[in-house]
């Protein structure tokens, strides 16, 4: 699910933690080395992204982890949107782009020099869905 995160409400916060679980503990983030990647910049999306505004702006976003999926935050003149996936549900490619897959919807990252320095957290949550997926 898609929603306008610029101000989250009670419902809204309730709704994701339920999803993909509370934030994680600063114990734990350091333990993995941080819980979110740097910003990247996206090259395409599904219909299902509706709420973002067709604009000359270069979108760009990031992915926060948390304990039973990803939250991918999109950022656009000054609008938070934020797509919750559980892990379950997430699937991811690699082509020329880097793709994320999740209930019929996708978002295609370029493979950039902002996106290189992500890689290693990439991997990270592929592990972290992993061993989500097998306990």
């Amino acid at each position: 699910m898609i929603i306008d995160s610029t101000y989250t409400t009670k419902e809204e916060e309730n709704f994701i933690r339920a999803k993909v679980g509370k934030p994680i503990s600063i114990f734990k983030r350091l333990q993995l080395g941080g819980i979110g990647s740097y910003k990247m910049t996206v090259k395409a999306y599904s219909d299902g992204f509706k709420l973002l505004r067709n604009s000359i702006d270069t979108l760009t976003a990031n992915i926060e982890l948390r304990p039973k999926g990803i939250l991918i935050h999109l950022n656009q003149r000054g609008t938070r949107f934020t797509w919750v996936i559980a892990y379950h549900h997430l699937a991811v490619f690699s082509s020329d782009t880097y793709n994320l897959h999740a209930a019929g919807e996708f978002i295609k990252f370029e493979k950039n020099k902002a996106f290189h320095v992500n890689e290693k957290f990439l991997m990270r949550m592929l592990q972290e869905k992993q061993k989500y997926i097998t306990h």
